[in-house]
């Protein structure tokens, strides 16, 4: 009987156990428990229209309103919500909970003095929050002598509340932080239009649109001109207008912070605008410079950098196209350049090689010679000029005697016609008169009536004179010619300085190489040197057509020829194996990188290029017990310098203005250069 008893209480007692795990386990009342202990009711934050925090704990009192979805601060300032910020807030006052609870009536003491001990009468801050009609006000006490918790007033106020600290720090925090830092809220790649205007100066509206967004879709002037805009320019542009941010938020702004001269812009995106207006700099001389601004619609002044606005100062020169020769992919089969009555001419052959031809009007300088020009000349030219970039844009309307007289444009000093293939008509480059005041070089395209300024490089890199792009190997031996000799003689003496030559035992330069093992290894590379020069004899720029005894750099300039380097070369079939001697006449060394030579049979002279000049010095003081030459003239009879005009320049760029650099820059010689051509 007993063990039947104990064994009905045994089971009563699992079935209740087993009841009470089941009720502590079910979700739906654990659920039920979380949203008994919410302070708001749910949903309430989620619709809100407007939220405040008050109360003599906070600098100032912050209203906070939603309109469209989006938050806006409202107070103290107007300005976009800080969308990080206002989602903690939002998210603390959704799922604020109390810990525990006791009604005010069982406080003991008048109603007033119950909650003055609590910090509730008055309350340290005050959070409501508005949907539509409905109101609920939570005033916040004083944090509880133990625990980290914080007191609370419910909304109804029957009830003290405690509840997590973690409303308070958001509350106790710098709710500057609620603030959007960031100016333009459309993003680069949404964005389609950009509007300038300057306000109360009468200046044009400045527009530039694209259709659609996107890297296929490029920017162009609107207005005032119809122009192509610089695309990556105005992309890079827009990408740091989106990084702007407030640098002081201006609560008593001067009378003085805006007024004529503001810059008003506009950027466009898809179904929404937002327009700025940029006022006057920030007194004081901050570093870097600041400028005050508000967004149109809203009284907010903010300080915010001045570097990033710079190109919407002067918008239609910094955001438009500055390559105006629009060769893209296609290269030219011809290149004239035209100056005065003497064009030069670049004519690509089928084979894709070059040839120049230069032909002057006039009965006294008619016809028109042809040679082989320099192909990596021309292909840089080509690239240079593709690249070539406006420095200034100077006007869109010039009148017929600023042409003329200003600019140097009709006529113009130097003209450069590019034929490229499937257009009618040349692409024309016209330059005029160099300003001194920035030292850029007024141009005008063909088929555009602005005329801009380009840097003098490009003058340089196009003189007239066919010798400029004439092909740079003077002489080319055939494969199965043979040289067999060559010497060095100084003229002033007649002696031979340095010679090498084959003969009938050592009859290859290898053979003789080893017969005379020589130590010194930079001697015999500049043997090598010689002989590999002598079969393909290139030079680095050539500076006169007409050869002369002496060099005649001017009127007031004479170099004698210092030295002769002859090379005896056997060519097949030559008429009783008779060598041919060819000769080149060379003056001395006038600098690191300046010695001229001359060629009487091919009537031209030229500048040596740097390995030749180094292999030349090397074997004219080779032999140290030969009898040294007679001392050169004193410096009186050779000038050490042409004319600044004169000036030789490796590269095919003219001087920097103002101090930039980038793909342009001067070249020169250490020595007398070749006459001005």
């Amino acid at each position: 009987m007993r063990f039947r008893l104990t064994f009905v209480l045994l089971v009563l007692n699992l079935v209740a156990l087993g009841f009470i795990f089941f009720i502590r386990m079910d979700p739906g009342r654990a659920t039920f428990e979380e949203a008994a202990r919410l302070v708001l009711p749910a949903g309430l934050v989620g619709s809100a229209d407007r939220i405040e925090i008050a109360g003599p704990a906070l600098d100032r009192d912050w209203i906070f309103t939603r309109e469209d979805g989006n938050w806006s601060v409202e107070s103290p300032l107007t300005w976009k919500a800080n969308a990080f910020a206002m989602e903690r807030l939002l998210q603390q006052l959704t799922h604020l909970r109390w810990e525990t609870r006791f009604p005010v009536s069982q406080i003991g003491g008048a109603e007033e003095d119950a909650l003055r001990q609590y910090g509730l009468d008055p309350a340290k801050a005050v959070i409501r929050v508005v949907r539509g009609a409905e109101t609920w006000e939570i005033p916040v006490g004083e944090a509880t002598q133990v625990g980290n918790r914080l007191y609370l007033l419910s909304p109804d106020g029957r009830d003290v509340l405690v509840v997590s600290r973690d409303i308070f720090d958001i509350l106790a925090s710098d709710l500057t932080a609620f603030f959007e830092p960031l100016v333009i809220r459309i993003p680069e790649f949404e964005a389609r239009a950009l509007t300038v205007q300057e306000e109360g100066t009468g200046a044009p509206r400045v527009r530039i649109s694209r259709d659609g967004t996107g890297p296929g879709n490029p920017w162009r002037f609107e207005s005032p001109l119809q122009v192509p805009a610089e695309s990556e320019t105005v992309r890079r542009f827009l990408e740091r207008l989106n990084h702007v941010e407030v640098h002081r938020f201006v609560h008593d702004p001067a009378e003085d912070a805006f007024g004529s001269g503001d810059l008003r812009f506009t950027v466009e995106g898809n179904n929404r605008r937002q327009t700025v207006i940029i006022g006057r700099p920030v007194p004081g001389d901050p570093v870097p410079a600041r400028r005050f601004l508000r967004i149109s619609g809203l009284p907010t002044v903010v300080e915010v950098g001045e570097e990033p606005f710079a190109p919407l100062f002067n918008a239609q020169e910094s955001l438009r196209q500055r390559r105006f020769l629009d060769i893209g992919d296609a290269f030219p089969t011809a290149i004239e350049i035209i100056l005065d009555e003497r064009t030069t001419s670049l004519q690509r052959l089928e084979g894709g090689e070059w040839q120049v031809a230069d032909t002057r009007r006039g009965p006294e300088n008619a016809g028109r010679r042809t040679r082989g020009a320099e192909r990596e000349v021309v292909e840089r030219i080509v690239r240079r000029l593709a690249e070539l970039e406006a420095r200034r844009f100077v006007t869109e309307a010039p009148s017929s005697s600023d042409l003329a007289e200003r600019y140097g444009l009709a006529p113009p000093q130097r003209t450069i016609r590019l034929h490229l293939p499937g257009r009618d008509e040349p692409l024309e480059l016209r330059l005029g008169h160099l300003d001194p005041e920035d030292n850029l070089v007024y141009a005008r395209r063909s088929g555009m009536p602005t005329v801009f300024k380009v840097r003098p490089g490009i003058l340089g890199l196009v003189p007239a004179t066919p010798l400029h792009y004439r092909e740079r190997s003077l002489t080319t031996l055939p494969q199965a010619a043979r040289l067999t000799a060559f010497r060095i003689i100084d003229n002033t003496n007649g002696e031979t300085v340095f010679e090498r030559a084959l003969s009938e035992r050592l009859d290859s330069w290898d053979a003789l190489e080893v017969a005379e093992d020589l130590e010194d290894t930079a001697l015999r590379d500049s043997i090598e040197t010689i002989r590999r020069s002598l079969r393909r004899f290139t030079v680095r720029d050539y500076v006169a057509e007409e050869f002369t005894d002496p060099l005649r750099l001017d009127a007031d300039t004479k170099i004698p020829w210092r030295y002769r380097l002859e090379a005896k070369i056997l060519l097949p079939g030559a008429p009783g194996d008779e060598p041919r001697v060819d000769t080149y006449h060379l003056t001395e060394r006038l600098g690191g990188r300046t010695q001229f030579g001359g060629s009487a049979s091919a009537n031209v002279v030229f500048t040596l290029t740097q390995p030749l000049i180094d292999a030349l010095d090397r074997l004219v003081t080779a032999r140290p017990e030969r009898e040294p030459p007679p001392a050169a003239p004193p410096p009186a009879d050779l000038p050490p310098m042409v004319p600044e005009a004169a000036r030789h320049a490796d590269d095919d760029n003219g001087p920097e203005p103002e101090g930039n650099g980038d793909d342009e820059g001067n070249g020169g010689t250490d020595g007398p250069a070749p006459p001005a051509q």
